[in-house]
Order: C-alpha cells, then sequence, then structure tokens
C-alpha cells in the first residue's frame, strides 16, 4: 500500500496556472501524511491517526488558500482595462477686459483684450485646434492655432484691440471664435458694454488778432481843378477787421501819403484802441493840397499794421491826378 501514494511532482512544470498555484502548496506534506495514514490503520495506533487527521485538514485548508489566489489573480488581470475618446472641442467661451467703456470719454486710446477659453472631451489624446478670430464684429477674421496636449481639458488664447474710442461706438467691435478643425463651432460675440462720453473740444484761448484791413478813398471836388488856385483834398478810410471773441487791444500802424511827416523818410507810427469783442474799427485820414499842373499826386496810398500782427491793407490809387 506504500506504493499507492500520490505520486510526487515537480513544482513549476505544470503549463495548467492553476495547477502552478497549487504546486506551491507542501504537496510533500499531504503525502507523507497519506502514508502514515495507512500505516496507523495497518498498526492499529489510534494516537497516531488523530495527528495524522489534523495534519490533513491543515494542507486541505493551505490548498484552498493558494487556489482562491490564483482565482482573485486571474480576475484582476482580465478585468483591467483603458477607456479613450476622440480629440473633440466641445465649447469656447469668451470675456474682454474692460469689461464695459462706460463713463470713458470718446478718443481715449485704449487696449481692450478678448480671451477665448477652449474647452475640449476628456480623456482624449490631445490634438491642435484650427480656428479664426475677430474683433471688428466680423469684417476680418485672421486664422490661428492652439496646441492642446494629452490629457489637458481647457487652455486659454488671447487677443487685442487697440486705438481710440468713438463716439458711434462701431470700436472697439464684437470679438469671437470659429473653430475649423477638429469640429466646427462657433463661440458667442462678446464686446464691452456701454458707451464712450462725447467730449466737447476746450476752445482755444483767443488772442488779439487783426485779420485784414480795407482801405478806400473818395476826393472833392469831384469836378475839374484848376491848377494852382484850388485846393483838392482826398479822404482815405482804412476798416481794421478784428477777430472774433478777443480780449482787445491797440492797432500800431503807419499809412501812405502822410502829410503830417516832419522827417523825410521816417514814417511816423499811429495807434488805435480796440474795446474786447470788437470786430471791427475804422480810421479816416486825408490828403490835402493845391495841385500844380503835370504833378500827380497825391500818389499810391496804403496802410501797414506792425501790432498785433504784422499786415498790410490792398492799395489805392489817387483821384485827383492832374489839374488844367
Amino acid at each position: 500500500m506504500r506504493g499507492q501514494g500520490l505520486p510526487a511532482t515537480t513544482p513549476g512544470k505544470s503549463s495548467d496556472p492553476d495547477s502552478m498555484a497549487v504546486d506551491s502548496c507542501p504537496r510533500r506534506m499531504i503525502y507523507q501524511a497519506n502514508l502514515d495514514l495507512e500505516e496507523a490503520i495497518m498498526f492499529g495506533k489510534n494516537g497516531h491517526f488523530l495527528r495524522i487527521v489534523l495534519l490533513l485538514l491543515l494542507c486541505g485548508l493551505l490548498l484552498a488558500a493558494c487556489g482562491s489566489t490564483s482565482v482573485a489573480s486571474k480576475t484582476a488581470s482580465t478585468s483591467t482595462s483603458v477607456t479613450t475618446h476622440p480629440f473633440q472641442v466641445t465649447s469656447v467661451s469668451m470675456a474682454v477686459s474692460p469689461a464695459s467703456i462706460g463713463g470713458m470719454d470718446c478718443g481715449t486710446l485704449l487696449t481692450v483684450t478678448y480671451t477665448a477659453t477652449f474647452h475640449v472631451l476628456a480623456g482624449g489624446p490631445g490634438g491642435t485646434v484650427h480656428f479664426s478670430y475677430t474683433m471688428d464684429s466680423g469684417r476680418s477674421s485672421p486664422p490661428a492655432v492652439l496646441a492642446m496636449p494629452a490629457g489637458v481639458t481647457t487652455k486659454a488664447y488671447t487677443f487685442a484691440w487697440h486705438g481710440q474710442l468713438a463716439t458711434d461706438n462701431v470700436v472697439p467691435g464684437l470679438g469671437g471664435i470659429v473653430v475649423h478643425t477638429p469640429d466646427p463651432l462657433t463661440s458667442t460675440l462678446v464686446k464691452p458694454t456701454g458707451t464712450c462720453r462725447p467730449v466737447t473740444p476746450t476752445p482755444m484761448p483767443v488772442v488779439f488778432v487783426l485779420t485784414s484791413i480795407t482801405l478806400t478813398t473818395s476826393v472833392n471836388p469831384t469836378g475839374p481843378i484848376t491848377c494852382g488856385t484850388e485846393l483838392a483834398r482826398e479822404t482815405y478810410v482804412a476798416t481794421f477787421h478784428i477777430l472774433p471773441g478777443g480780449p482787445g487791444g491797440t492797432l500800431f500802424f503807419s499809412f501812405t501819403p502822410d502829410q503830417s511827416e516832419t522827417t523825410p523818410g521816417v514814417t511816423a507810427q499811429y495807434s488805435l484802441p480796440v474795446d474786447a469783442g470788437q470786430t471791427s474799427v475804422n480810421y479816416e485820414y486825408f490828403w490835402e493840397d493845391p495841385i500844380s499842373e503835370g504833378i500827380a499826386l497825391p500818389g499810391i496810398a496804403s496802410v501797414h499794421v506792425s501790432a498785433p500782427n504784422d499786415i498790410t491793407s490792398n492799395t489805392v490809387a489817387p483821384l485827383v491826378t492832374v489839374c488844367h
């Protein structure tokens, strides 16, 4: 009967994973216990028989533990799997800074920044987003790209407008995104709320400035003049035109012909006050003298102002030129 026990096996030679797990248990102990059990039965060793029964029970528990470990390991290895999703843009959210231009003066130089945040499907492999953007309500839409690494679900892209705030509120314009790939998508359009405040230009301070001079002439008598016996009188009127709204001041000028000159070659200077707000003022002078035969008098007349600014009038020819 000793030769009929469990055959000895070499651990690790079996191709069955369950057999390999069982081979790790003390099989030789079980084989020896079977031999001892046969011997106890044959020779009637009761105490030795009980000891062997307990040993067999212990080995059975060890075999059960080894088998359950093998099954658990197989279950764990077969239940593990990896789930992936395609690269897909799910939405694009838009923001703008500043959020409002209300209360800002029109003409203010300003930079407006638009921020587009791209949201992609979680678990994707990553990829490149091809899109175009606008910041002038769609009148222009330059292209752009944005790389999204694997595992990243959101990424921002910024673009900016720079210029002066307009009273017609056309700029800054509406800004947004149009996604072309991996899938078509259009964002909402955003722009700063409110409108700029029109500004009344600050009037430049008005100074005392002469804009022009008009010179006219008249003569008395108007008929024929007897040479050397009659007095001819030619009257000149200079009208000075002043810039409206001025503070007033004093005009400094000279004129021809000037019979008051006491020093030959030296031009006399005259002055004329102008009130604040006054836009014109007249000055009258004349030439009067007996006229000789063959002499043309009084000659060409004009007025020249040296202050507050340099300006010269038109010229006028004399009406009295010859006598008879």
